[in-house]
């Protein structure tokens, strides 16, 4: 979207109408999507500087609670969310320029947000038993 909008205003002068609002949500819909993916693979940023030389138990276990942390963090996020959808639905909010309705983008965020939490509490019930 943004190398065809970035070419239309090269070649005539023009963009694309509404390609700022079609790459906000695709960007917020793609970041919500990353999510639980990153959280399975275990590819969020761990900082080991304290816990370098501590038994990979002891680790495992500092895992597990932060993931519990991210899990609950996520479902609270995914409830207001679906409140934020809710709001966005009922009064009828829409994008300024193509009229695209933001509840529905939302509310599909918030579903994305339960399943990152759901996938966090499997990820830290993993590291309560071990596995990394």
């Amino acid at each position: 979207m943004v190398t065809a909008s970035t070419l239309s205003r090269w070649l005539v002068n023009e963009s694309v109408p509404g390609d700022i609002e079609l790459v906000q949500m695709a960007t917020a819909l793609a970041a919500f999507c990353f999510l639980p993916y990153c959280q399975i693979r275990r590819g969020n940023i761990f900082v080991e500087t304290f816990t370098m030389r501590l038994s990979k138990r002891a680790q495992s276990r500092i895992d597990a609670v932060w993931d519990f942390v991210y899990a609950a963090v996520a479902w609270l996020m995914g409830w207001q969310l679906a409140a934020g959808a809710w709001d966005a639905i009922s009064t009828n909010t829409v994008s300024l320029q193509l009229g695209i309705s933001f509840g529905y983008l939302i509310f599909i965020c918030a579903i994305i947000s339960g399943f990152l939490g759901l996938t966090a509490l499997v990820t830290a019930l993993g590291a309560v038993k071990g596995h990394r």
